[in-house]
């Protein structure tokens, strides 16, 4: 590759066949910069990561324990930002052989053409024979992630990556050090704003895979929780919502603070409420304000690890929670005045209807702004 997008390399207990994919590098780009993260391998590994020094003048980083994938592609990122600011982007490829010089190739052209986006090398999972354990962990994955960020990625746990610079610095610091980081990527991607692009590359198993440092279970578990904590961020603040608005409900001071207040204001009959009416919209007001409070703070900080524009993105989300507020409060009292439908059970049905328009709107408009 050339100086504008040097190529990362995490390397745990590689073997021979990464000096062959430095050959292969080397003949295409002479002076093209790689970055190889040497994460706690072994000391039989050494001789490896000196001639990849020595001989194709690779940039070696040393992690002196294994920290995990996420974590090697972190500390490169890192260094690219410090040591080289003139870089358009950066290329991630494994260290197995898995990955063809032509297909890095075709990464590198394609975020030359698209420099603000990131680009995945994909896999064809229908047209060969792959391992059990890689095709069932992308399915599940793929249709697991759909479900959150309504896009369908064809390959999400590939290696081959192209990163575009104005992203390393975002990427360095969100959550992950094992292969959920991969996954993780996927997700504040998405929720950033910047578009993905596929392009098709060369589906290789060398071995049936045995080599994989990939855990299906505990890395799976691991990719999993990283996704479910966007859902569970709005059940958490649902869950506020709703066991506020349960005690205001059967709270004694507000029902004798809404009821004085409906009568010395003439409230029911500007709007239109009976008491019932109005101890709904009371409680719903101060469940609603609460859980809006509670869940800006952990989408901010937790879920989009949000870092700058607080103000606008709480502008926009006390636009979202006021609409959210209107729409529940009369679904509410439309279900229970129209159908009798008791209201604890009115709240559940209308806040589940809610609940996925609200997460959607989060993700494509209210923190879409927080690109770096």
């Amino acid at each position: 590759m050339n100086a504008n997008l040097p190529i990362i390399i995490p390397a745990y207990q590689p073997d021979a066949k990464l000096i062959d994919l430095l050959k292969q590098l080397k003949v295409q780009e002479p002076k093209g910069i790689i970055v190889i993260v040497n994460d706690g391998s072994s000391l039989s590994c050494d001789y490896l990561f000196t001639k990849a020094e020595q001989e194709f003048n690779c940039i070696i980083i040393k992690h002196e324990k294994n920290l995990g994938k996420g974590a090697a592609l972190k500390t490169a990122f890192k260094y690219c930002l410090t040591n080289l600011p003139n870089i358009k982007g950066v290329i991630t490829a494994d260290a197995d052989g898995q990955h063809l010089v032509k297909d890095i190739y075709k990464i590198k052209q394609a975020i030359l053409n698209n420099p603000d986006t990131l680009i995945l090398g994909v896999r064809d999972f229908t047209k060969h024979k792959i391992p059990f354990r890689s095709r069932f962990g992308n399915v599940f994955t793929k249709y697991f992630l759909f479900f959150f960020i309504r896009n369908f990625i064809n390959d999400t746990q590939t290696g081959l990556r192209g990163i575009p610079f104005s992203f390393l610095d975002y990427l360095s610091t969100i959550d992950g050090d094992g292969y959920e980081y991969e996954m993780n990527m996927l997700m504040v991607t998405q929720a950033q704003g910047v578009p993905i692009i596929e392009a098709t590359i060369s589906t290789v198993y060398i071995e049936n895979n045995r080599d994989s440092h990939f855990n299906p279970v505990l890395d799976s578990v691991k990719i999993y929780w990283m996704i479910l904590k966007f859902g569970m961020s709005s059940a958490s603040s649902a869950l506020v919502d709703f066991l506020i608005f349960f005690i205001c409900m059967h709270s004694n001071l507000i029902k004798l603070y809404s009821l004085s207040t409906a009568t010395k204001f003439g409230l029911v009959e500007k709007l239109g409420f009976n008491q019932t009416g109005f101890l709904i919209f009371c409680s719903l007001l101060i469940a609603r304000i609460s859980s809006v409070l509670f869940g800006f703070i952990v989408n901010y900080k937790v879920v989009f690890k949000a870092r700058k524009y607080i103000v606008r993105s709480l502008f926009y989300y006390s636009l979202l929670a006021v609409s959210l507020f209107t729409c529940s409060f009369y679904g509410i009292k439309f279900l229970h005045f129209k159908f009798h439908i008791n209201v604890l059970l009115a709240k559940v049905i209308v806040e589940m209807l809610l609940f996925i328009l609200s997460f959607i709107l989060q993700k494509k408009i209210i923190f879409k702004h927080h690109k770096v």
